[in-house]
């Protein structure tokens, strides 16, 4: 998607897999989406542990997206001036059938 800002989108994030007997600790375990134009999709962490004590933040969100303008706000631009021509062509379409 090209934007007049030339910046890229955020790259999605991938998978995180842990399979241990045990997990200890307080870190972090991060799966985020880059930021950009358009936020990258957060990834996916799946942890498998017969004795998990890991205490620490985990986390998998997607970016954020850096784009300002809104898309439901150039949709209802363009649905208003739809209505408004519909509604001019009617009004046009009922003075003919009067004559």
């Amino acid at each position: 998607m090209a934007n007049k800002n030339n910046i890229g989108n955020g790259g999605d994030a991938g998978e995180i897999f842990i399979a241990a007997k045990h997990i200890v600790g307080d870190g972090k375990i991060e799966a985020n989406g880059g930021n950009g134009f358009v936020g990258g999709k957060g990834g996916k962490i799946t942890l498998i542990s017969e004795d998990n004590q890991f205490s620490g933040d985990i986390s998998a969100k997607g970016g954020q997206s850096l784009n300002k303008s809104k898309w439901w706000e150039k949709s209802w631009i363009q649905a208003i001036v739809l209505v408004s021509a519909l509604v001019g062509i009617a009004g046009f379409i009922l003075l003919i059938y009067e004559k």
